[in-house]
């Protein structure tokens, strides 16, 4: 997606913030942790990243 919306002409930085988690599990425990991120971007503070325990 994030691809797609470049090539549409989207900026990175200014018009597309992309985060990718690719060692995430596809699961609750995963999802959860990662949960607060869309907040934390919309009321503009960036998230904090934490390894899993």
């Amino acid at each position: 997606m994030c691809d797609r919306l470049t090539w549409k002409g989207y900026r990175s930085g200014s018009e597309l913030f992309y985060l990718a988690f690719p060692e995430a599990k596809d699961d609750e425990r995963a999802w959860a942790s990662q949960g607060s991120t869309p907040f934390q971007f919309l009321f503009e503070r960036l998230p904090m990243f934490r390894l899993p325990a």
